[in-house]
């Protein structure tokens, strides 16, 4: 073999290599790793070749994997500024978010649960039309990134900040396929407030919450914290997944346990705590009947641990009919009832037998809580009322 082929050979395979890496780069990559705000996004293509993908394969992708122990969430202190003040003696605390109103799902600021307003319904706050932005605050800063309008309080919208936002966006929308390929919003409007008042006045919401979602509007308003990568995703669970219901509302249970379940998996272990006693309860029989807690349009009438325990149910539910087969039929059940099918109908021609009606559900979670999953606390403690 003469030097020209052996050179042209030698140049093939390295074209090879270098495509290989740079199709890798873009389809692949960590799901909700810790990121540092030097990190370069790189998911822009991918998410745009990934929506493409899934309306023909209807999510070939995966759900959000979980985290490395390593590590925890970088607190949003970016170009030298300190992070948001928060209440005196106040801890952030990983547990689950309550839903205000079908608009707003508004995020508790020490993370406990409390139950929705007297009323029963949330303010709404001046809206984030899509790709129509409201004005510019006084003391705030805005950019435009690929995915985002971002308006954000007191300090610049950085790069490094620009970043770290769209590194998160194309990681969720790959995690989320294919519900996030139908999705019709062009940018997300993302305002994010760094004092109290600041984000009470606007939103209009109660002292305790730290975030808002407008599902319609595309729009999240949200403090900057600690746990903001974990609190953000949850947000934009119920931007991407409650969205591909439109014009119809998934049901409460399904779109906060989905929405938790992907914030649980941008926590670390530490924050995942807060469910342990909950499972507990849970493999004790000790939860809230599938009638009741499938039937359930707000939560103005729970509050306190039953709201907690609410919440980790959902979880728990959505989290075992992912894990029971696969994510297409996840992605069917989820269609069905898009498409206006009943509860049952729509569980049975997605998942089969024995998934033929609501009680054959509570069934097999409970029989795959008691013999699949470990336990991890003796001591349960009380219960919810039944």
């Amino acid at each position: 073999m003469d030097t020209t082929v052996k050179l042209n050979l030698l140049l093939i395979v390295l074209v090879g290599a270098i495509c290989g890496f740079i199709i890798k780069e873009m389809l692949g990559g960590p799901k909700f790793q810790d990121e540092t705000y030097e990190e370069t996004a790189g998911y822009s293509a991918a998410s745009a070749v990934a929506r493409k993908f899934a309306q023909k394969t209807y999510g070939l992708a995966g759900f959000a994997t979980q985290p490395d122990d390593a590590g925890a969430d970088t607190p949003l202190s970016l170009d030298g500024g300190a992070p948001a003040a928060t209440e005196a003696g106040q801890q952030p605390a990983p547990s689950p978010i309550i839903a205000e109103s079908r608009i707003f799902i508004a995020q508790p600021d020490d993370g406990v649960p409390v139950a929705g307003t007297a009323d029963g319904a949330a303010q709404t706050p001046p809206s984030a039309q899509k790709n129509t932005w409201p004005p510019l605050p006084q003391g705030f800063t805005s950019a435009l990134t690929n995915d985002y309008m971002v308006y954000r309080e007191q300090l610049p919208v950085g790069k490094n900040l620009q970043k770290y936002l769209e590194n998160i966006h194309g990681n969720f929308v790959l995690d989320v396929l294919p519900f996030s390929a139908f999705s019709d919003f062009k940018r997300i409007f993302l305002m994010m407030f760094r004092s109290r008042d600041k984000y009470s006045g606007f939103t209009e919401m109660p002292q305790w919450s730290a975030a808002t979602t407008d599902i319609q509007k595309g729009a999240v308003y949200i403090m900057e914290s600690k746990s903001f990568k974990s609190d953000f995703v949850h947000e934009l669970s119920h931007i991407y997944y409650d969205g591909f219901f439109k014009p119809v509302l998934c049901p409460l249970w399904l779109s906060e346990g989905f929405a938790v379940r992907m914030q649980t998996a941008a926590q670390t272990p530490a924050e995942r705590t807060w469910y342990d006693s909950e499972l507990a309860r849970f493999q004790d029989g000790r939860y809230i009947k599938f009638g009741e807690f499938t039937g359930v349009k707000d939560l103005s009438s729970y509050g306190g641990d039953d709201v907690i325990t609410w919440y980790a149910q959902a979880y728990s539910v959505v989290d075992y009919l992912l894990k029971n087969k696969t994510r297409d039929e996840f992605y069917q059940f989820s269609k069905n009832l898009k498409d206006g099918q009943p509860l049952e109908r729509a569980l049975y021609r997605a998942y089969g037998m024995p998934f033929n009606n609501i009680n054959a559900l509570e069934y097999a979670w409970q029989d795959y809580l008691q013999r699949y999953v470990p336990r991890k606390l003796q001591d349960a403690g009380a219960g919810p009322q039944q």
